[in-house]
C-alpha cells in the first residue's frame, strides 16, 4: 500500500491539511486547494475547477526575479503552448 493510498483513506473520517509543489499530489489527494502567493493565501479551490479554468495541466516554477525570463524561455522552448498565469495579479 502506498502513501497516497493511506492519505486518501485517513482522510475519510478526518481533515487533513498537506503541503506540496506536486499539482499531480494534490490532485489525488485534496478536495479542495489553498494557493499561497508571496506568502498569502489567494485562492481555495476544487482541482477540477483549477484544471477547466487554466487547462488540463498546470506546471508550477518558483524562481527569484533575476532568473525569471531564463525559465520562460525554458518552458516555452519545451512546450512552445504554454501560457503564463500570475496567481497573485487577480
Amino acid at each position: 500500500m502506498n502513501l497516497w493510498t493511506v492519505i486518501k483513506r485517513a482522510k475519510q473520517n478526518t481533515a487533513i491539511i498537506l503541503t506540496t509543489h506536486s499539482m499531480e499530489e494534490a490532485e489525488f489527494l485534496s478536495d479542495r486547494l489553498g494557493i499561497f502567493v508571496d506568502g498569502s493565501l489567494k485562492y481555495i479551490v476544487n482541482p477540477k475547477e483549477l484544471k477547466g479554468r487554466y487547462g488540463g495541466s498546470v506546471f508550477t516554477m518558483t524562481t527569484s526575479s533575476d532568473h525569471e525570463k531564463d525559465v520562460e524561455m525554458l518552458v516555452q522552448d519545451f512546450s512552445p503552448n504554454a501560457k503564463k498565469i500570475l496567481l497573485g495579479m487577480s
